[in-house]
Formats: structure tokens, sequence, C-alpha cells
């Protein structure tokens, strides 16, 4: 892009959306997300644009969008809101991501949240590289959806631990799904470990306060 992040329209846009949001605006945030989003989308396909600062403009936007839902107790929405801003739920940053979901659970909206974590973990792929490869399409701009490409692999596991140990184990109490789906993930070494590590002791704590979670 031809100007600075500091002179750029977008990250003025950005800033109103934020303004709104802390200023209780909500409607208006929510709003003013979207919107920017799309001008992301157009400033995306122009061939002088510098895609690394519209992807973290596009993530700013993200968490502005996440925060006004849930103040607006709009969280059952959150992630079809999310697949028209990134063009697809594993498109979404994980911080993003993190967030929505984190915020979802909060909330007990959670009947639609078993198939969007698999849908974003199955379509991110662990390398040689010792990063996490985007499989979700070819071209980081297809269509005005600017994606990003590569995760690091404390991202990927921050998103699998949340999705095995807090909303399996926890949320839906299902340890026997965490267990199998963390047996077939492409998990590093060091994550594999410590996630059994962190799921045995929080069966066995559960088990202390007499829930019904079977010990593996």
């Amino acid at each position: 892009m031809g100007t600075s992040a500091q002179e750029s329209p977008l990250w003025k846009r950005i800033d109103d959306a934020e303004y709104y949001l802390v200023s209780g605006s909500f409607d208006q945030a929510v709003l003013t997300a979207l919107s920017v989003a799309d001008e992301i989308h157009m400033a995306s396909l122009e061939s002088a644009s510098d895609q690394d600062e519209l992807l973290e403009m596009l993530e700013s936007a993200g968490m502005v969008l996440v925060q006004a839902l849930k103040e607006l107790r709009r969280a059952s929405e959150m992630f079809a809101q999310l697949k028209m801003m990134f063009g697809s739920v594993p498109s979404v940053p994980a911080r993003v991501f993190l967030t929505g979901a984190t915020i979802q659970m909060a909330e007990g909206s959670i009947s639609d949240l078993r198939p969007i974590f698999e849908e974003y973990l199955a379509n991110w792929r662990y390398t040689d590289d010792e990063v996490y490869v985007f499989d979700g399409g070819n071209d980081s701009t297809s269509n005005g959806f600017v994606v990003k490409s590569i995760m690091s692999t404390g991202q990927y596991f921050e998103v699998a631990e949340l999705y095995t140990v807090t909303f399996l184990c926890i949320v839906s109490q299902d340890s026997e799904t965490a267990i199998s789906w963390a047996e077939k993930a492409h998990l590093t070494e060091q994550s594999r470990q410590v996630f059994f590590f962190c799921k045995r002791y929080l069966i066995i704590l559960l088990q202390h306060k007499n829930l019904s979670v079977p010990l593996c």
C-alpha cells in the first residue's frame, strides 16, 4: 500500500470500530467492523497491496466483531459472521478463533462448536518446517479474502487444547472423543505429551468432584 500504517484510512476505520466498542455502541461497532472488512477485501485485490498489513487490519476488525457480538448477547451467530469476514472458518486467525470460541462456550452457545473446531483444526497441516500451513486453499487472496497461510505450533496447540481439554472434557464431558482426536491429530510430540498430561490431571480433578468422567 502506498501510505504508511498510520496514514491508512483503513486503520482510521478500525480505530472508529474500536471506539464504538469501548464507548458501548456495540451495534455500530459490528457494522463498522464488517464494513471495514469489505474494504480490506477490495484493497487485497490491488497488486500493490501489503498483504501482511491487510491481515493485521482484518484480525483487528475480527477482534472488534467478536467482542461486540458478545456484548450484544449474539454469540450464537459469531462464527457465521466470522465466516463472512474471513471467507471460511479455518481461515480465521487463531487469536480471533480462540476468543470467539471461548466467548461462545461462556455464553452456553455450544451446539455447533464441535464441527467448527473440527473443521478448523483439520484444515491446518503440520510440516517438516515445524509450522502448520493452511490447507483450505492455494491463493492467499482468493476472491478478495486475505488468508494467513502459516500458523505456529504454539497457536495450533492452543486451539487443540481449547477443543479437547476445555470443550470436550470439561464442557461436553466427552474425554473419549478428546483422546481419540489427539491420537490421530498431527501434533508435535511435545504438544501431545503436554496434552495427555493436562487431560489426565483434569480427569482426576473432576473425579474428585464426583463428576462422571471416565479415567483413561
